[in-house]
């Protein structure tokens, strides 16, 4: 994500070599902590129509660690932030 600065699911799983379901929900928590924004919304029904992610707080290298109680923590600046990764969560998909 640093480096890529604005990125889709797909360019950070071939990027990260990481699971569909674990770069959503890592990307989910960083987007409630306020580390990402959305810079293009998911286009359904369109070729390449995923959502378009760009990083916005870039605290340093250590990557954010996401808790299940809402929370997340930034070892870089050891600082905690509200949302993170919600243990029930619902809603729709970005």
């Amino acid at each position: 994500m640093r480096i890529l600065r604005i990125f889709t699911i797909p360019d950070l799983i071939a990027t990260a070599e990481i699971s569909e379901a674990n770069a959503d929900k890592y990307v989910r928590g960083l987007y409630r902590s306020g580390y990402l924004v959305i810079a293009k919304p998911k286009r359904n029904g369109k070729k390449g129509g995923c959502t378009v992610w760009r990083l916005v707080r870039d605290t340093g290298p250590r990557a954010p660690r996401m808790q299940t109680n809402g929370i997340t923590y930034d070892p870089n600046d050891h600082t905690t932030y509200e949302g993170g990764i919600q243990q029930c969560q619902t809603g729709s998909k970005h």
